[in-house]
């Protein structure tokens, strides 16, 4: 009985892995526009809705020093936050995550006609689709760079900070909000300060982000001078 069992979990481990690792196997729709492979279950956006976000997003990773023109992304949509936590666990992110196994960024809830991207398809809130969809490139682009250890030992902080700086962030923020209020972790204001910490690193040590990526500087360290130069504390 017990082998029966342990059998079963295998079988079961091994069902997931693969699901994991290639996620198309669920998601058999595909729709291609430049860079990118839309893959979903029936739900993809008919064209030429996708090109307004995707377009936006492009022309924002033009500015990545991890760019390069014949990068690809596979774009998933999900279409909730269970299918979001399941094909990407472990992963950061509610609006999207990129998964370390297949590196597949995947979608909790996209609106591209409107360029909207959602926590759930019935939440209220929204961000702009293309800024999520670059952020997220920005890190499987990091990902695709690193070796994988070394890629899930980096602190989220940096990836989060750069992907806010190339996409040009969820929020408009300036210097003085961060001192005006406390940020919560997943909040915009929060991914704005890890884009300021990831400025300073660049401005003060005149390093690139794949220097940063290499570097053990602490975000405790970059928050508490951009406090002082900014907030007077």
């Amino acid at each position: 009985m017990k082998k029966i069992i342990l059998l079963l979990v295998l079988a079961a481990a091994g069902g997931y892995w693969l699901i994991l690792s290639k996620p198309a196997l669920y998601y058999k729709d595909a729709l291609e526009y430049k860079n990118f492979t839309l893959r979903g279950r029936g739900t993809l956006p008919a064209e030429p809705a996708p090109a307004l976000a995707l377009d936006r997003a492009l022309e924002k990773l033009l500015a990545s020093e991890l760019y390069s023109p014949d990068a690809k992304f596979d774009i998933y949509l999900a279409g909730s936050p269970g299918q979001l936590r399941f094909f990407a666990p472990f992963a950061p992110g509610n609006y999207a995550r990129v998964s370390p196994v297949s590196g597949g960024i995947f979608l909790a809830s996209a609106d591209f006609a409107e360029d909207r991207a959602r926590t759930a398809p019935e939440a209220v809130e929204y961000r702009a689709l293309s800024k999520v969809i670059t952020s997220a490139a920005v890190r499987e682009l990091a990902r695709r760079q690193m070796k994988p250890l070394a890629y899930l030992s980096v602190k989220d902080w940096k990836f989060t900070g750069y992907g806010d700086r190339i996409s040009g962030g969820a929020g408009d923020f300036t210097v003085a909000d961060t001192c005006a209020q406390a940020s919560e972790e997943g909040s915009a204001l929060r991914e704005y300060e890890y884009g300021l910490a990831v400025d300073l690193f660049m401005q003060e040590e005149k390093g690139t982000f794949r220097d940063l990526l290499n570097r053990n500087y602490s975000y405790e360290g970059a928050e508490r001078q951009l406090k002082k130069r900014h907030c007077g504390k």
